[in-house]
């Protein structure tokens, strides 16, 4: 069993200090699923996070933190968005709309769901999947997914 630790920060500013040091604390520590303990966390930086975060260093000319960002990229796994995440997360934006939860505007791309399909979609049967965030409340509206607070995540 693989356990999958997925990263969504909220934009700059001590965001990617705050990825880095979570990914720190998950490849470090063991961390105790609801049944037993398993081996150290696989953490997974997911392209969608990399984006929100990228967009903002980029528009404040932040050369120091995309090179940090980089690294994060290259040093973890990274999730990139393909078409099966992107069939999946249209079928959780529906799902959410239908059901009056939506976790952005109609016309949104919808970040949320992005992320929650490449959640999802990355583990295989009878690996457990947690998604380390600021932002529970919208995370947990999607069918399968195991958001908690990120601080809160050791």
């Amino acid at each position: 069993m693989t356990l999958y630790k997925i990263q969504r920060l909220p934009p700059f500013p001590s965001h990617v200090t705050q990825l880095s040091q979570l990914a720190e604390r998950i490849q470090f520590r063991r961390v105790r699923c609801r049944v037993r303990s398993i081996g150290p966390p696989m953490p997974v930086i997911p392209e969608i996070a990399d984006y929100e975060i990228r967009r903002e260093l980029q528009r404040l000319g932040h050369s120091p933190g995309l090179r940090r960002l980089d690294t994060l990229a290259h040093r973890f796994l990274y999730a990139e968005i393909t078409t099966p995440v992107m069939h999946k997360a249209a079928e959780f934006w529906a799902d959410v709309r239908r059901r009056g939860l939506p976790t952005a505007g109609d016309q949104s791309l919808d970040a949320d769901a992005i992320l929650a399909a490449q959640a999802v979609l990355i583990g295989s049967i009878g690996d457990s999947v947690t998604v380390a965030t600021g932002n529970v409340t919208h995370l947990t509206r999607f069918p399968g997914i195991d958001a908690r607070n990120w601080t809160t995540i050791t």
